[in-house]
């Protein structure tokens, strides 16, 4: 695998802040940050001006008596920030196994499928193959329009495969128009359906031609059956998401909260009081921002699924598999093989030469 940019961790705290792609980045983007933001020094500038001198004695009663019940609240709203992004890591982690044992289902059955039907000299298993990409693929587009779009997919016949899709399918030559045609009068669940049963009976014609054992069938039923569950479990964990009430009422307590604090610190006198309000700005702001990202499994931005990599990794380990040609086992390996019997099946490696081309 390819190494891979959305999971690196070696940078550094300041990297990660004041990267353009990093959360603390993103949050200054947003309308809210600094709406909260001038609030706060529109207070403070008001209080120190003596503007709001008049409400000093109802200020300084009102401050001080419910700063012990403001920090219960603080401390309920924090968290179920930290339980709103818990839930969404999990959703965000399952889906990501999921997603990758149904790329490494794919890949077991390009090598055993090639290991068996080779012989017979027919492309069963490369037209398997294919419809297992494009089942893939179509998953994919599937979990990512279903978690990046406004409104939910609810009737039978919408999907989120624009016709655009279809077009780079056929460019691609990972379907004909033919397929093409009848794939997409069809629903998801249906789409799956079809492409992994035709996969499955191109995979018994296969066998039968090549004349494999009747416990090879049964081997590939199953990959085949892993494929789809992994890809129905991933499409329900992906589908079920934190309540959509509990996110509002979890906004609005962030809300409520920053801004009893932008006026409670910014009628104060100290200069720390600007920072820890900054700060604790952030923080809230970062934890829903990072919570959005992480429940939008395959979307833009940094901390997302990598999906367009793994298909390509995918295709490209099947392309391996089936097209693969090596000079040396034509003739099914005899000069190789002759040659291997004139030499010393011992191999002269010591602790050194390990170390040495093992060494990175």
């Amino acid at each position: 695998m390819k190494p891979d940019k959305f999971y690196n961790h070696t940078a550094g705290p300041a990297s990660a802040c004041c990267t353009g792609r990093g959360v603390v980045a993103q949050v200054i983007k947003r309308l809210e940050f600094w709406l909260f933001l001038l609030v706060h020094i529109g207070v403070s500038y008001a209080w120190r001006a003596g503007y709001l001198q008049n409400w000093a004695e109802m200020s300084m009663s009102f401050l001080h008596a419910p700063w012990h019940e403001a920090g219960v609240v603080t401390l309920i709203t924090v968290l179920s920030e930290l339980a709103y992004l818990g839930r969404c890591y999990d959703i965000h982690v399952r889906v990501h196994d999921l997603t990758r044992q149904m790329v490494g289902a794919l890949t077991d059955f390009a090598f055993r499928a090639r290991i068996c039907m080779q012989a017979a000299g027919h492309p069963q298993d490369q037209v398997a193959c294919r419809f297992l990409i494009v089942s893939m693929a179509l998953f994919l587009l599937e979990v990512r329009g279903f978690t990046r779009g406004e409104t939910r997919v609810a009737e039978p016949g919408e999907t989120w495969v624009t016709a655009d899709d279809w077009t780079r399918f056929q460019e691609k030559k990972l379907l004909r128009a033919d397929e093409v045609a009848f794939l997409r009068n069809l629903t998801f669940q249906q789409r799956s359906h079809f492409l992994l049963r035709e996969a499955g009976r191109l995979t018994n014609e296969g066998l039968a031609k090549a004349r494999a054992p009747p416990e090879a069938a049964e081997d590939f039923a199953g990959t085949l059956l892993s494929f789809r569950q992994r890809q129905e479990q991933a499409l329900e964990a992906a589908r079920l998401s934190v309540p959509f009430a509990y996110f509002h009422l979890l906004s609005l307590m962030v809300m409520m909260n920053m801004l009893f604090w932008a006026f409670a610190l910014g009628m104060t006198m100290s200069y720390f009081s600007h920072m820890f309000y900054v700060l604790s700005l952030v923080l809230s702001l970062a934890i829903l921002e990072l919570a959005a990202g992480l429940a939008r499994p395959f979307g833009d931005s940094r901390e997302n699924i990598p999906a367009a990599e793994w298909v390509e990794e995918a295709i490209e380990n099947v392309n391996a598999l089936l097209d693969y040609k090596y000079a040396g086992a034509s003739g099914n390996w005899k000069l190789k093989l002759e040659k291997e019997s004139k030499t010393s099946v011992k191999l002269d490696l010591g602790a050194d030469k390990v170390r040495s081309f093992l060494r990175c």
